[in-house]
């Protein structure tokens, strides 16, 4: 009777940290942000222009239009400027890059999704201000 509990106790456990685990795991971004207020500044900045932008979970979702010949060696990133500001909520400012070096006239559009969790602080929610991007971005977490 006392392997049984134990038994019972351990079926109970595992299954919950599996459905955990599932849960975190249901949705996942293509990439990363990365903090770093020098790839911010700095980082490489071809031309794009947005056509939608919104966070889905814990991933910002970016659909983008850029020329080149196909798209495949685009290089893209998401960098944060590094630093937290004082509001509430407080708000921090991320810009995507794009590297290309694709000589090409044709237009091709891509939707590429970053990780936001690393921006994540104690307050359940930050504002994030995309560069180029008209509309202030609401993270809740």
């Amino acid at each position: 009777m006392k392997y049984l509990r134990y038994i019972i106790i351990f079926l109970i456990l595992s299954t919950t940290f599996s459905c955990q685990e599932s849960e975190n795991q249901s949705i996942t971004c293509d990439k990363t942000v990365i903090i770093d207020s020098n790839l911010y500044k700095n980082g490489p900045d071809g031309y794009f222009f947005f056509n939608d932008v919104y966070i889905e979970d814990d991933c910002l979702i970016i659909e983008f239009s850029a020329s080149g010949c196909s798209g495949e060696s685009w290089e893209l990133a998401l960098f944060d400027a590094g630093v937290v500001k004082e509001s509430y909520p407080v708000q921090r400012d991320i810009r995507m890059s794009l590297k290309n070096n694709e000589d090409c006239l044709a237009i091709f559009t891509r939707t590429v999704s970053f990780n936001l969790i690393p921006l994540r602080n104690d307050d359940p929610r930050i504002y994030l201000n995309l560069k180029d991007w008209d509309e202030l971005l609401e993270y809740r977490y």
